[in-house]
């Protein structure tokens, strides 16, 4: 959906940058590689440092640049995945979660957050046969205990969080998007 809007944005000659997290800078591409590394036993706090450490170096490197610039920054999970997987996941304080956040992004935040939301059992049945990364591999209840996190963050969030039901097909759900989009982005 991501590669969809970026060609939607370009196709209306709208600057903007794609990026994911952790990745998209030198340093957080090669902390990327040590979060999602099966045979890297991690735990939860430093964990947790790594993904504010790569969230600060894309800030600084890529999202505050360009938003200065007046290009849009569309990113592939910000700081409501910490909190979904830090805190409701590997069950860390949400209280020091927030705080290391705003302190690594510098209070910056997003305008508009989607939630791409999808039964637990349905998304493990969809990447049978891919290879799970370490935070896949953590199980089922973990999982279960993420999307709890990610639906608590979107009601305490309405404000910029909207929920799509990921079980459409992905037109629908790229319709959504556009939809929700221009009515975020007057104008666009």
């Amino acid at each position: 959906q991501i590669n969809r809007l970026s060609a939607w944005l370009e196709n209306k000659n709208i600057p903007h940058t794609v990026l994911r997290e952790p990745g998209g800078t030198f340093l957080s591409e090669r902390i990327r590689e040590l979060l999602l590394d099966n045979n890297i036993d991690i735990n939860p706090y430093s964990e947790t440092l790594l993904f504010m450490a790569a969230r600060s170096q894309l800030i600084d490197e890529i999202i505050k640049p360009d938003l200065d610039s007046g290009k849009f920054v569309i990113c592939d999970r910000f700081v409501d995945s910490t909190v979904a997987y830090q805190s409701f996941g590997r069950k860390l304080n949400i209280d020091d979660i927030n705080s290391m956040n705003i302190f690594s992004t510098t209070n910056l935040y997003p305008q508009l957050t989607y939630l791409l939301d999808i039964d637990v059992n349905t998304s493990i049945n969809r990447r049978i046969g891919s290879k799970s990364d370490r935070m896949e591999s953590a199980g089922k209840d973990f999982l279960l205990d993420v999307r709890k996190g990610y639906l608590n963050i979107s009601k305490e969030n309405s404000d910029r969080c909207y929920i799509i039901n990921a079980d459409k097909n992905e037109d629908e759900i790229f319709m959504e998007i556009i939809n929700k989009f221009t009515e975020v982005y007057k104008g666009v």
